[in-house]
């Protein structure tokens, strides 16, 4: 079996029988990761009355947003992980009217950790689809802005570990995406062609974004069916990995 085989047409123009690696987003693309944020959201919410008034979707929207302000500063060690998250649930419980002591924010963290991992789990057909680029011989890396152990665990625990040859982070490559240091590392250490290479990924400004600032041909997986942001065009979007047989929910955007 090829990827031809599996994948015809695909990407228009685009001729896997030539593809030299899959670089691969590991948060949302191969690994839930915000339906375990929302489980641990809801369990703390069950314990806050005021923040039990607010709406999931707002809370959930607060949490990540807040996140992606501080993805620099964790980048850039002026904050640890653990910190980060601490601070955060703080600001979001201060907006919502709850000031939390030092022991009860600890108590919410552990408890949001023990629901997020207990629920962390491979995307639907995301195993299937690493398995057929292991059994064809293409070398997956995975490409994520997380943090090193973090990722680390994350790969061990889901058991996609199994089948990522690298993990490139910006620990490791120097730089977030969407900058091209990760990408263009990736293409070094495999020894792909960038005409040769996918890039997928669930984020357009990080995945998609960061691809197409490297000249990597990028899949877009639009869970929540998007429309494509005027700014950029992408060659393909895909609602998820439906057993490997993503050309079945290939859309040209």
């Amino acid at each position: 079996m090829n990827f031809e085989q599996v994948t015809p047409g695909l990407i228009p123009g685009f001729d896997f029988k030539t593809l030299d690696a899959l670089f691969v987003d590991l948060d949302d693309t191969l690994v839930d990761y915000r339906i375990p944020c929302r489980l641990g959201l809801q369990e703390i919410a069950k314990l806050v009355p005021g923040i039990r008034k607010v709406g999931i979707d707002t809370l959930e929207a607060d949490f990540h947003g807040i996140l992606r302000d501080n993805l620099p500063k964790i980048f850039d060690n002026e904050i640890t992980v653990e910190k980060e998250r601490l601070l955060r649930l703080d600001a979001v419980l201060r907006r919502y009217g709850k000031r939390a002591e030092k022991f009860e924010l600890s108590f919410y963290d552990e408890l949001f950790q023990h629901v997020f991992w207990s629920n962390r789990r491979p995307s639907t057909g995301a195993i299937e689809f690493l398995e057929l680029c292991e059994s064809v011989g293409i070398p997956v890396v995975a490409i994520s802005n997380g943090n090193r152990e973090i990722q680390e665990r994350t790969l061990i625990e889901t058991g996609i570990g199994d089948y990522i040859d690298t993990m490139l982070i910006p620990s490791n490559s120097g730089e977030l995406k969407p900058g091209a240091a990760m990408f263009e590392k990736a293409l070094e250490m495999t020894g792909a062609k960038r005409d040769n290479t996918i890039m997928i990924g669930d984020s357009w400004k990080y995945d998609v974004a960061g691809a197409i600032n490297s000249g990597i041909t990028p899949i877009w997986i639009n869970s929540s069916g998007s429309g494509v942001p005027s700014l950029f065009e992408c060659s393909v979007g895909i609602r998820h990995w439906r057993n490997c047989q993503i050309v079945e929910e290939a859309m040209v955007g």
